[in-house]
């Protein structure tokens, strides 16, 4: 039996800075549930996750929460990039 998880515990998760949860909350960013996605989002973002792909994989969610998560998350990677594609 899978184990069931909530929005709130999945937040929960997020806020006891314990990194090794991660890897227990990454599979539930594919989840058919919104609320369950965005939660798992906000919780690796806490955990400080800097798998980048991930989050832009989440831009381009249907959940608007998820969407703001991760512009939250890849924002201070914004000025990098142009510096970037500007040196080209």
């Amino acid at each position: 039996m899978q184990p069931r998880f909530t929005p709130g515990v999945i937040c929960g998760l997020g806020e006891t800075e314990i990194t090794q949860d991660i890897e227990l909350i990454k599979p539930l960013i594919n989840n058919k549930i919104s609320k369950i996605r965005a939660a798992a989002y906000y919780s690796i973002s806490l955990l400080g996750h800097k798998d980048l792909n991930m989050f832009v994989q989440g831009l381009q969610d249907s959940n608007n929460k998820v969407r703001n998560i991760s512009v939250f998350v890849l924002k201070p990677y914004r000025l990098d990039v142009q510096k970037k594609l500007s040196s080209y």
